[in-house]
């Protein structure tokens, strides 16, 4: 008499689908987080340092620009947008060059975010239905900032999961997608003036307005 445990061809296809479970990673059996209470408290946090600091940024717009990055940058996937922002021409770029370039458009962003957050005046932002399954690794989070006066503007974040957090790689304001956008003017810069010459009015532009602070408070100064 057989004592041993006989195990049919279903309980065999069954052991092995509990086994590969047990290899998966873990986030994937469990939701992740909540994508939209990511942006929230990233948006709360930079907009309470606008708040407390606004006077002095007027005033110093580097180091608004230095503390808008802080909070701002790691949340964001800036070499993922690069490559979409550039297209084809990213595969034609050297090591070096990509470098560059993420360091120079990642300076853009930061000037482009910070300038439209200096002019945020209290404005009420509305958080709409979340565009999220609870397991898929990329979702959108749909915004609207309602201003005292005049119509809504839909701002809508879609953001990856890379590296154990959410990452935004596009921002929709009223329906224009930042990627698209830079891609298009990006585009007909490279095939007008070739990479170097896009590079090196992104460098130059960095180098004006690191020097905005400066010239500001002399010009204030002299008034």
């Amino acid at each position: 008499m057989n004592n041993g445990i006989l195990i049919g061809v279903g309980g065999i296809r069954f052991l092995w689908f509990a086994c590969c479970l047990l290899l998966l990673p873990y986030r994937a059996l469990a939701a992740l987080p909540d994508p939209q209470a990511h942006v929230r408290e990233v948006t709360d946090q930079v907009l309470e340092i606008i708040r407390t600091h606004r006077d002095e940024f007027r005033h110093d717009v580097p180091a608004l620009y230095r503390a808008i990055e802080k909070v701002v940058v790691p949340h964001f996937d800036i070499e993922t947008m690069s490559r979409w922002v550039l297209g084809k021409y990213w595969r034609r770029l050297s090591a070096g060059e990509r470098e560059r370039f993420v360091r120079n458009f990642e300076h853009l962003l930061i000037r482009t975010y910070s300038t439209a957050l200096l002019e945020y005046e209290d404005q009420k932002i509305d958080y709409l239905p979340l565009r999220w399954d609870g397991r898929a690794e990329r979702a959108q989070v749909r915004t609207r900032i309602v201003p005292s006066h005049g119509q809504p503007i839909p701002v809508d974040y879609t953001l990856r999961w890379k590296d154990g957090e959410w990452k935004v790689v596009d921002v929709k304001i009223d329906g224009v997608s930042l990627v698209a956008n830079y891609r298009s003017t990006f585009g007909a810069e490279i095939r007008s003036r070739g990479i170097e010459g896009l590079l090196a009015r992104l460098e130059a532009r960095a180098r004006e307005a690191a020097g905005e602070g400066g010239a500001r408070g002399a010009a204030d100064a002299g008034g």
